[in-house]
């Protein structure tokens, strides 16, 4: 997985937007909240819900080797049921391509990954992280806002 890679790209050129950013002058900048390769791209049946869902839906990849975005949404359909005018068509097979894996990169990624996860233990709160699977999300806002989308559903 090339997520500590792709953290530093994005850091070193310039586009990513400090976590708690909403001002004008960070509008055009990247979050990166959601990392997964494809040994983890399955949201647990825990979190699947409309939230999740906008969450899913919405992300942009910064980095679409061999299809994997696609195949992200499609191991993910149940985020479309959440959203009818949401269209998505997927190729009946992918072809499969035999990418060319660096071992000096691995071995990078693999050292990043281990340096990033020790320097987060202390300051983990709510983001969920594991080799395969990373979500920054340190204010976890979701029951209020799932709870209070019930509410509003409730009043139509």
């Amino acid at each position: 997985m090339l997520v500590f890679i792709a953290i530093v790209m994005v850091v070193l050129r310039g586009i990513s937007r400090p976590s708690q950013a909403i001002s004008v002058k960070h509008k055009r900048k990247f979050c990166c909240n959601l990392f997964a390769d494809e040994s983890s791209m399955v949201w647990g049946k825990h979190k699947q819900n409309i939230y999740i869902a906008r969450e899913v839906l919405s992300m942009q990849p910064l980095l679409d080797n061999d299809n994997t975005y696609l195949k992200f949404i499609e191991r993910n359909s149940w985020a479309l049921k959440h959203f009818n005018n949401y269209e998505m068509t997927f190729p009946k097979e992918y072809p499969s391509r035999n990418l060319y894996r660096s071992p000096f990169i691995d071995l990078v990624d693999n050292l990043l990954c281990k340096f990033q996860l020790n320097y987060m233990k202390k300051k983990k709160t709510t983001e969920i992280t594991t080799k395969h699977f990373i979500h920054f999300n340190k204010h976890d806002h979701s029951k209020e806002i799932l709870r209070e989308y019930k509410r509003n559903l409730s009043s139509i």
